[in-house]
């Protein structure tokens, strides 16, 4: 099937030599922030349209930027068994059984990735994703046995943080496929629960705020919006996002793997050399990784 996003960035790869997985990912991290400018302009009330918004920005990275129509299909299916086996299975195995469908299934394309699948430093792997949707579900999961399926007695005994973060009814699909596929924390995360993301979206989580910390609104004047003003912070992580990249196009630089793949240079060196480059080569290789998760924190 014809990709005309695809289309555009592998001319634009290929005319400038860039490499596909970066530019694919910075689009998709760095995207998030005037999407989510959008996101938080929409009215308050209109829940379904927010989530609407959120599974369409999703579903454009995953078949538009990104090209991953398998993955989205991998994705899809642990969303689907999580959210029929919470609402149609109310026994205490619910969460056990979840956990192992939502577990295996990731070992399986772990395994797939690992040894059938061909890959080089720039394949996209859907895998990451999937990491982070499995927490995402598994925790839902036993959220929402929690707040649903435990009798008040038992849930009198469960701790201050299971009660906060239990699930009392369970979600529309509209809402829970939103919560699945958030955009801003689809590719790497961080995960998080169903219930700070259901206070988020009904805006319950800003209540408290004084009203001088909410921000008008432009068309209507003497409202204010619900959501405070988070620029500064999230240009904060941006700039700390783009420090960890620098580093790690540095490192790389001053510390190649080739050297270590070299039989003749490398192995002559002292045991001491050899461990401290080591330490140092899986130190900055990890920059790229905090990177992105400082970007997508900030989004």
């Amino acid at each position: 099937m014809y990709n005309p996003v695809d289309a555009v960035l592998t001319k634009i790869i290929t005319n400038y030599g860039i490499d596909s997985f970066t530019l694919r990912y910075a689009i998709c991290l760095l995207g998030s922030f005037p999407l989510n400018a959008i996101l938080k302009r929409i009215p308050e009330k209109r829940i379904g349209l927010k989530c609407c918004f959120i599974i369409s920005m999703s579903m454009f990275y995953l078949f538009g930027v990104l090209n991953l129509v398998s993955g989205f299909r991998t994705l899809f299916i642990s969303t689907m068994f999580t959210y029929l086996i919470s609402r149609f299975y109310r026994s205490k195995f619910m969460p056990h059984l979840n956990f192992m469908f939502v577990m295996g299934h990731l070992a399986i394309n772990h395994i797939h990735a690992q040894f059938l699948n061909e890959q080089t430093q720039t394949t996209v792997d859907i895998t990451s994703s999937q990491m982070v949707l499995a927490m995402k579900l598994t925790s839902f999961a036993w959220s929402y046995y929690d707040g649903s399926c435990t009798s008040e007695s038992d849930f009198k005994d469960l701790t201050e943080h299971q009660k906060s973060r239990a699930v009392r009814g369970h979600p529309p699909l509209l809402k829970f496929l939103a919560y699945a596929f958030f955009y801003s924390t689809l590719l790497t995360g961080p995960s998080f629960d169903y219930a700070d993301f259901d206070s988020w979206l009904n805006c319950e989580m800003f209540r408290d705020l004084p009203e001088s910390k909410k921000p008008m609104r432009r068309h209507h004047p003497g409202e204010r919006r619900q959501i405070p003003k988070n620029g500064k912070l999230a240009l904060w992580k941006v700039v700390q996002g783009l420090a960890w990249m620098i580093l790690s196009t540095l490192g790389m630089k001053h510390f190649p793997v080739k050297y270590v793949l070299d039989k003749d240079g490398f192995p002559t060196r002292s045991f001491i050399f050899r461990i401290h480059y080591l330490f140092l080569l899986g130190f900055i290789h990890r920059f790229k990784y905090y990177a992105a998760w400082t970007i997508s924190e900030g989004s």
